[in-house]
Parts: C-alpha cells; sequence; structure tokens
C-alpha cells in the first residue's frame, strides 16, 4: 500500500472515532436531560419527586426571608444540572404521616426560590 492510501484510511478510521465518541457524548446528554426533566439552560426542573408526590415548575421566585416567614425549611434535595439544589417546604402531618404540603421551592441561588406546585391530587 502506499504511503498516501495509508494515510488515506488513518484519516478515515481518526474521522470514525470522533464521530462514535459525538454520538455517545448526544446520548448521554439526551439521557440526562430526559432522567433530570431539564435542559442545561434551566433554573430548575420541570418536574421534581420529594415527600413521595409529584411537583410540576418551575413557578414564581421567592426570596429567603420569605419563606423563613412562612416557617418553611429545607426538606430535601433535587440534582440538578447545576448540582444538588435544597427542596424547602413547610413540614406537615397528615394523620401521623409527615408530609410536605402542595407546594415546595427550589433553590436556584443563595437567595433566590423556584415554586413548584402539587402535580395530580393529594
Amino acid at each position: 500500500m502506499s504511503p498516501a492510501g495509508a494515510a488515506w484510511w488513518q484519516r478515515r478510521w481518526v474521522l470514525a472515532g470522533c464521530g462514535i465518541v459525538f454520538a455517545a457524548a448526544a446520548a448521554a446528554a439526551l439521557w440526562a436531560c430526559h432522567v433530570l426533566h431539564q435542559t442545561p439552560f434551566m433554573a430548575g426542573p420541570d418536574r421534581i419527586s420529594v415527600c413521595g408526590r409529584y411537583f410540576a415548575g418551575p413557578g414564581n421566585v421567592y426570596r429567603l426571608k420569605q419563606l423563613e416567614q412562612e416557617h418553611d425549611a429545607a426538606i430535601g434535595t433535587v440534582v440538578t444540572w447545576q448540582g444538588r439544589r435544597e427542596v424547602w417546604a413547610r413540614h406537615l402531618t397528615v394523620f401521623g404521616v409527615p408530609g410536605c404540603g402542595t407546594g415546595v421551592y427550589v433553590r436556584v441561588g443563595h437567595d433566590t426560590f423556584r415554586g413548584y406546585g402539587l402535580q395530580g391530587g393529594p
């Protein structure tokens, strides 16, 4: 085989390898979007699960002072593209079972939260 022919095959294998790596990265990104219910550019996921219930959002923006006045506290975390985020809500007890009501808040900044509302029934 001539040196020119060998170089052509070598370039072809490099391009095929780059294509496989790109396809794997795209598949991983799509899978992560599906699992996290969000894209990298969103402030929070479309849907979260906490307290055994599903909440849809993100909704309005709230400040830490507002949540503290309502006696809300951190009740859990969710995983987002930006890392783990705290979930705040008011601790409730319904028929002796701990719960978190019909609204929760996900911390998206030091002093900023996004509201989520209960999805479906109680």
